[in-house]
């Protein structure tokens, strides 16, 4: 699979909007040219088959899903969730307080080990998603995202391209390394800062540069681009649809009416 690659939202994106009338924000985005979502979760009024049921009546897929592995009852959970929407991947990060450390980032991939392990065994795949912290930071000559990836051989990457950036990094080139790892990109833009006062735009009007970062990706091995807007000083809404316009105008990513696969 090469570029256009099938187009999700992660609905972090519309989080407040999902607090009302969830099935027509549902309906929206599907409307947009999305044709998946991830964070189903999010919709924590309704049970998980309603969800499914609702995606399904849109054509919309699930993309992956997350979860805190490293807890107790977190693997049953993320396979129980996982089977129910129908997606073998899920995703996890390492959190901010466990990457000031060498020896934080190895104790977590130490506690994050039989997880993977666990969930290969159902035939799950686990990704690591990815914050400005994983690259801002060296240890012994290694980010803790490189550490990580290193450390957990089976693991793969939802590579969040934005904040790698923000980290200081050439997204297209951590893409270039590991491209044969990254089954999920994440897609967003904005002025490339963690300063949280200041809004990101929607994909195509902001600073980052697309077509190296797609371009670096592995046909063999990517399956979604991921739009994600964790802040928005427009309509997120509407952020949300000039962001698939963008892509799939630009032949990043497909339009409505193809199966992923």
């Amino acid at each position: 699979m090469a570029a256009p690659y099938p187009l999700a939202l992660q609905l972090y994106s519309v989080r407040e909007e999902l607090k009302g009338d969830w099935p027509a924000v549902l309906g929206a985005v599907a409307e947009m040219g999305y044709q998946g979502v991830e964070g189903a979760s999010l919709i924590s009024q309704a049970p998980i088959e309603e969800v499914k049921s609702a995606l399904d009546a849109l054509g919309l897929q699930v993309a992956s899903t997350g979860g805190r592995l490293t807890e107790s009852g977190g693997v049953a959970s993320a396979v129980e969730r996982a089977r129910g929407l129908g997606t073998r991947h899920l995703v996890t990060g390492l959190p901010k307080t466990e990457s000031e450390s060498l020896a934080q980032v190895l104790a977590y991939a130490e506690a994050l080990r039989p997880a993977v392990a666990a969930l290969k065994a159902e035939d799950l795949q686990l990704c690591l998603h990815n914050h400005y912290w994983e690259f801002d930071r060296e240890f012994e000559g290694k980010t803790p995202h490189a550490w990580l990836m290193g450390e957990i051989p089976d693991i793969c990457a939802e590579l969040d391209t934005y904040w790698v950036q923000v980290g200081g990094r050439s997204a297209a080139a951590v893409i270039g390394a590991e491209a044969g790892r990254i089954p999920l990109l994440h897609i967003k833009d904005g002025p490339i800062t963690s300063d949280k006062a200041i809004g990101m735009t929607a994909v195509g009007a902001g600073k980052m540069e697309w077509q190296p970062i797609v371009a670096a990706a592995d046909p063999g091995m990517l399956r979604w681009l991921v739009v994600e807007l964790d802040r928005c000083d427009t309509d997120m809404m509407e952020a949300c649809a000039q962001s698939a316009r963008f892509l799939i105008d630009q032949g990043f990513a497909q339009g409505r009416g193809v199966d992923s696969g």
